[in-house]
């Protein structure tokens, strides 16, 4: 498992007073986030203790990607829901107000609107605010980003306008922006 505490002490060291926890890095397999473990709750709160004891909080945190796995099978879609789930439970422990879940890019806003309200609860019982990230499609065809769920203004107010704004907030990533 990769040592969270090691890379946030050297967040610390360089002067940062807080971090962004991913409870998924679909880039590298190799990474082991403590959600795939039994003691998932303690792990976190292990890490919560040593984060506060050197000084720096959890201002965020990012839900696995993908909450329906491309390609997945229904059973695939059900592990990455309860993975989610996890993701919002740990993050509440490590104190982050917030946790992003990226919309599904191919799909429609309405789609969108009904898949994130399935996770509303969740939002309420982990005091949690859920953060949804602007999106692009990239199409190999044309080598280049194409429009997707959330990747123009008018999508992105949609599908906000339609989930719950005390618990759904836009973050917007400059990186999927460009």
């Amino acid at each position: 498992m990769c040592d969270a505490k090691k890379e946030i002490q050297i967040l610390k060291d360089a002067g940062f007073d807080a971090y962004d926890f991913s409870f998924d890095i679909w880039w590298d397999s190799s990474f082991d986030t403590f959600i795939n473990h039994n003691d998932y709750k303690k792990r976190a709160k292990e890490l919560r203790k040593f984060a506060d004891k050197i000084g720096i909080k959890c201002n965020q945190a990012h839900a696995p990607f993908r909450i329906i796995p491309k390609g997945g099978t229904k059973k695939d879609t059900k592990e990455q829901f309860k993975r989610i789930v996890k993701s919002f439970e740990c993050a509440s422990i490590l104190g982050a107000r917030g946790i992003v879940l990226h919309p599904i890019n191919e799909f429609s806003v309405k789609k969108n609107v009904k898949i994130l309200n399935q996770f509303l609860h969740y939002a309420k019982k982990y005091n949690i605010v859920i953060l949804v990230e602007n999106m692009w499609c990239w199409s190999e065809e044309i080598n280049h980003a194409t429009p997707a769920a959330c990747s123009h203004p008018d999508s992105f107010n949609e599908l906000l306008d339609n989930l719950d704004s005390h618990y759904f907030k836009a973050l917007l990533d400059i990186g999927h922006a460009e």
